[in-house]
């Protein structure tokens, strides 16, 4: 993939975030992908991934992305980094703590690998 083709590829993905839409999203991922989350550990396969972001927006209702920054390396593979703010309501169970209906802002940084024009890892 290129830059152009990482960077557009990225503003999509945040995009489909934006829009919790799951289907979009999984179209992003690679079949034998492997996610690390804090939230949800370690994810194999994208019938984990999908779950998580139907959890995540069970869990972070009215989750709005806005993306702040890409970096992209090439020189290890194609991989990209980017920087989001997200914005949430925390209306169910995480971490063991119960929904409080609060909204904040939530920094998130997100480490990309690609394989075949999907995400990896």
């Amino acid at each position: 993939m290129t830059r152009d083709e990482i960077r557009a590829f990225i503003t999509q993905h945040v995009e489909a975030w934006s829009r919790h839409d799951v289907a979009a999203l999984m179209e992003n991922y690679a079949d034998d992908c492997e996610v690390v989350s804090p939230l949800f550990r370690i994810l194999r396969g994208k019938a984990g991934v999908e779950a998580a972001f139907r959890d995540l927006f069970r869990i972070f209702d009215a989750l709005a992305i806005h993306l702040d920054d890409v970096l992209i390396d090439h020189e290890s593979g194609e991989r990209a980094v980017y920087m989001s703010t997200l914005t949430v309501t925390h209306l169910g169970e995480v971490l063991g703590f119960p929904g409080t209906g609060r909204r904040f802002p939530v920094k998130g940084v997100f480490m990309l690998g690609f394989k075949n024009g999907r995400i990896a890892s």
